[in-house]
């Protein structure tokens, strides 16, 4: 699940950055992770979001605008969730 929310971590791309940094990059993907099973970002996104990206879905105004409401939500949320 984690490698394919960030297809980075594959093993066909690699990450070409020095061992400390690429550690880095993986300890942040590991955690926008959990953040995103806290919120409930789950698989069903996930397949919209290729669905999207490879033009396989057509969306509306409308739904596009809801999707763009509860996004700033959860990144409201999530924002002050630090504080």
């Amino acid at each position: 699940m984690l490698k394919s929310r960030f297809r980075c971590l594959l093993g066909a791309r690699q990450l070409h950055y020095k061992p400390s940094k690429a550690t880095k990059i993986a300890n942040v993907c590991v955690t926008l992770h959990n953040i995103c099973i806290e919120y409930g970002v789950g698989t069903h996104s996930e397949d919209v979001s290729e669905d999207i990206s490879e033009g396989n879905v057509e969306i509306g105004h409308d739904t596009q605008n809801t999707l763009n409401v509860e996004a700033s939500e959860i990144r409201d949320q999530i924002k002050s969730s630090f504080n």
